[in-house]
């Protein structure tokens, strides 16, 4: 039997997997000391997202806009001068691919800014009633007549759709020319390097128009195979109250989706399952479930991505486990199950540090406080976006880096052991092993199964050690637990250590 132990766990080469890393540019590292986080910031910070283990690096939108967040684009083939230059880009593509890390683009397209070009000709061609074959009337949603979720144009003398604001005009995506000119757009992109795309606002392409979307879908991820067949790509449908249904829905373009249902502010996923008894006895089963059907529905081209907070959700640190004695402890729980989940996991940037940001913090109502500057003890720090008025950090990366025992030292490991076993995690089938009822509020155990092979994961959030005999004979183990301390094993019966997880090899 060969077991590796938290204290004699090194850190190797890393190997390519399937979890992810989003990075919300303006508030990540800023290279040139104006306060805003850019390329080269990034390019600075290789050497360390490399050794966390990820694969994927999401980029929230890098376009031209007017915007700190940059969800309203001006032009898509035009860096903003604020993040840098196409060689800066060029450069962070090729020292990406150097250190085995893929680049994903945030591809805002369900609408552009009231700025863009398309929208300034959009608007002259409806006042002017011009449809010449450079026409642009249609690249837009205009009515004379007002609509809910419509905004007056003074210059079209009309009404246009902007479902998220007027300053945020909707695309007309059944346009043929559009559609040409978004294929263009993410071909170009790709033959630059990138290697696949986020897609914000999915439910809005065709609002409550499922079928419609679907097909969009569908067009999308057409043209990006066509250049990159390995294109990863992974949609955001984020419903007010998403049900399965609805994911499973636009899944069956076999495109990726975030599992909305099984994230942080729904009933069950890793950060309530560690809040909760029943989300803890849930999850495990209600993941599975969303595997099954994710590949039912897709033909297997589709799978989930996990997550615990995202740039617009209160960050984890501030809704896990809060008024916890042991809410560090279950920090480290929750990540685990983040991170030793099916698919792609993501981490939002400074999770692995506990970065603090919940909306409406001592300042007005606003996701600034959601987007926070990364901590870096060497003084690279970005200043937080406008409307975010108590700077709250906590210890730098750098510091973190150097205590064994932090929250992003077991990031580092959780991800090596699941980059070792990552055809398990990304296409393995999934099973829970049900427990005794006394068990199963503190103990979770799942199978994977891959090409004849298995792996079994067992999570615990109990606060004390917890007896019990395995089902199962194994061969190797990893063991991870919030501390260090190490599991025990005595004839058949093991005691799990608290706040730990482990993987079994048989």
């Amino acid at each position: 039997m060969k077991a590796i132990y938290p204290e004699n766990f090194k850190i190797t080469k890393k190997t390519e997997g399937s979890a992810g890393y989003q990075i919300f540019v303006h508030s990540f590292r800023d290279s040139n000391h104006d306060g805003i986080g850019d390329l080269r910031g990034i390019i600075e910070a290789m050497p360390y997202l490399a050794s966390l283990g990820v694969t994927y690096l999401w980029l929230t939108p890098i376009f031209q806009s007017a915007s700190y967040h940059h969800y309203d684009t001006e032009d898509y083939y035009k860096i903003d001068p604020s993040f840098g230059t196409d060689e800066d880009f060029d450069e962070l593509i090729k020292l990406a691919h150097e250190n085995g890390l893929k680049i994903i683009l945030d591809f805002v397209i369900n609408h552009t800014s009231f700025r863009h070009p398309w929208y300034l000709q959009s608007e002259k061609d409806y006042k002017n009633n011009y449809h010449g074959e450079d026409s642009k009337i249609d690249y837009y949603c205009w009515t004379k007549k007002m609509q809910n979720a419509y905004s007056y144009d003074p210059v079209a003398d009309a009404w246009a759709e902007g479902r998220f604001s007027g300053w945020m005009p909707d695309l007309n995506l059944d346009s043929p020319s559009l559609r040409k000119e978004i294929a263009n757009i993410l071909t170009y992109w790709l033959k630059r390097g990138v290697d696949g795309y986020r897609l914000d606002a999915v439910r809005y392409y065709y609002f409550e128009e499922r079928e419609k979307t679907v097909e969009f879908l569908r067009f999308m991820k057409e043209v990006c195979q066509k250049e990159k067949k390995d294109c990863y790509i992974v949609g955001e449908a984020w419903e007010d109250y998403p049900d399965e249904q609805s994911i499973l829905d636009y899944a069956s373009s076999g495109v990726n989706m975030f599992a909305f249902p099984l994230c942080l502010s729904r009933e069950d996923g890793p950060g309530a399952a560690v809040n909760f008894k029943k989300a803890w006895k849930n999850y495990p089963y209600r993941m599975v479930k969303e595997i099954e059907e994710l590949k039912r529905v897709s033909h297997g081209e589709a799978r989930p991505a996990l997550f615990i907070s995202n740039h617009d959700t209160d960050r984890w640190s501030e809704v896990v486990a809060t008024r916890r004695k042991d809410q560090k402890e279950l920090f480290f729980v929750a990540m685990a199950l983040l991170l030793w989940s099916p698919g792609t996991p993501w981490l939002y940037y400074g999770e692995e540090l506990g970065l603090i940001g919940i909306r409406d913090y001592k300042g007005p109502m606003s996701d600034a406080a959601r987007r926070t500057a990364m901590p870096w003890k060497d003084g690279i720090l970005c200043s937080n976006p406008e409307g975010y008025v108590a700077p709250l950090y906590p210890s730098s990366v750098e510091e973190e880096e150097e205590n064994p025992n932090s929250l992003l030292n077991y990031v580092r490991k959780l991800l090596q052991i699941r980059n070792e076993n990552n055809n398990f995690f990304e296409k393995g089938e999934w099973s829970v092993i049900p427990l005794p009822e006394e068990l199963s509020e503190k103990i979770m155990l799942i199978r994977m199964d891959f090409a004849g092979e298995t792996r079994y994961i067992l999570h615990s959030k109990a606060s004390e050690e917890v007896s019990f005999e395995l089902p199962f004979s194994y061969q190797e183990y990893f063991a991870l637990s919030y501390g260090n301390k190490l599991p025990a094993f005595k004839d058949k019966k093991v005691t799990i250590a608290p706040y730990s997880s482990i993987l079994f090899r048989p």
